[in-house]
């Protein structure tokens, strides 16, 4: 039982997407930067960045500057 709820405190909801573990990014819904407040910028990537917010690819999507990851 026990084990079974660490399971699943882990496991993100289904309606975020799994690839921005650091905030709650619908699935399906098209998120822009413009969209994400300043204070959760940058955003973590961590897979398939279906919103396009890592354009240098570096994992870091949403960068306040180049290179600037606060």
């Amino acid at each position: 039982m026990i084990e079974l709820f660490l399971v699943l405190a882990k496991t993100p909801p289904a309606q975020c997407h799994p690839s921005y573990p650091d905030l709650c990014l619908p699935i399906g819904r098209d998120i822009d930067c413009s969209d994400i407040p300043d204070n959760k910028k940058p955003v973590r990537i961590t897979g398939k960045d279906d919103h396009r917010l890592d354009r240098d690819k570096d994992g870091w999507g949403c960068e306040l500057k180049d290179g600037d990851r606060q």
